[in-house]
């Protein structure tokens, strides 16, 4: 569950560069973030791939599929992912809208859905404003707003 906002050095955060509200709006780039076993990537676009251990659905295919060797597409997010965070068996992606979705496991809350059940596919995070970007813990996930705010969430 979102708390209210929290003060972090989470320097991490700063992973989204401009963000919209300062004159620029957020936009699709390529990258790459790794987690413990899996790894995930902004292509084209902003559509996302992952591949590696698909532990308590870290790979977001909706499958349950033991591992990829090869880069699989996450058919929930095809376009306009700004910026995808990983940590261990969890990832997290910033979309254009601002929005957040997170998939993977979720044992701590650290999806921010309101549940502790791992999600094989990417869900969208609960009672957060719009974000400008994104930083991923073991157990925990935080993004920030434009204004400087700072939101954290895990169980």
């Amino acid at each position: 569950m979102i708390g209210r906002p929290c003060i972090a050095g989470f320097v991490a955060l700063l992973l989204a560069g401009t963000a919209a509200g300062q004159g620029t709006t957020l936009q699709a780039k390529r990258g790459i973030s790794t987690g413990a076993y899996h790894t995930c990537s902004v292509i084209n676009g902003g559509a996302v791939s992952c591949w590696g251990w698909n532990d308590g659905g870290a790979l977001g295919i909706g499958s349950s599929i033991d591992h990829s060797l090869v880069p699989l597409p996450v058919p929930a997010l095809t376009s306009g992912v700004v910026t995808v965070a990983s940590n261990y068996s969890h990832s997290c992606a910033l979309l254009v809208a601002g929005t957040v979705r997170c998939w993977g496991r979720n044992s701590d809350g650290q999806l921010g859905d309101g549940t502790k059940t791992a999600r094989s596919s990417p869900v969208g995070v609960k009672k957060l404003p719009a974000v400008a970007g994104l930083g991923v813990g073991k157990d925990r996930t935080c993004a920030f707003t434009a204004a400087g705010s700072v939101y954290c969430w895990a169980g």
